[in-house]
């Protein structure tokens, strides 16, 4: 009767080792699948902050540029009205020291 016992003692053990085992594989496997889907969104998060970081620099130098443009356009206008009006006083002086002889 002891042996009977002990048989289904060591059966019960067994039989809630391997349930335990299978339990314990099905959480390791959800948690390797869930980790993989984190990688895989960290993965993406990263690469689009990578092509953000990259459109942002592109969009700086494109406004860079456009400053520059500008600055430059309106610098030539200016040194272009710098010459006007100097011509003109150049002109007004001539004339003036034309009705003074």
């Amino acid at each position: 009767m002891k042996n009977i016992l002990y048989t289904f003692v060591i059966t019960a053990a067994v039989a809630f080792t391997s349930s335990c085992n299978k339990e314990k594989t099905a959480i390791d496997d959800a948690q390797d699948a869930n980790e993989e889907v984190i990688d895989a969104q960290k993965s993406r998060v990263d690469a689009n902050a990578e092509n953000s970081i990259d459109q942002v620099e592109e969009d700086a130098e494109k406004a860079k540029a456009d400053i520059k443009a500008k600055q430059d356009a309106m610098n030539a206008e200016l040194d272009a009205e710098k010459i006007r009006l100097e011509a003109e006083a150049k002109a007004a002086k001539e004339k003036l020291d034309a009705e003074q002889r």
